[in-house]
C-alpha cells in the first residue's frame, strides 16, 4: 500500500518489483518442501502453499 501522490510512478514501481519477482522465481530451483517436525507443531497444513500459488 502506498500514495500515489507520496511516490509518483508507483504504478511502474509495481509492475517493475512483480516483473523482477517473475525473473527471480525461474532462477531458483524448485524442490519440494521439506516435512514439518512435531515440535513445529506438528505436520498440518495450514493452506500458505495454497495461497502463494492463489497470489501468483
Amino acid at each position: 500500500m502506498a500514495d500515489g501522490k507520496a511516490l509518483p510512478g508507483l504504478d511502474r514501481l509495481a509492475s517493475a518489483v512483480h516483473d523482477e519477482m517473475e525473473d527471480l522465481q525461474a532462477l531458483v530451483p524448485t524442490a519440494p518442501a521439506p516435512e514439518r517436525s512435531d515440535r513445529c507443531g506438528g505436520n498440518r497444513d495450514t493452506g500458505a502453499t495454497e495461497a502463494v500459488d492463489a497470489a501468483q
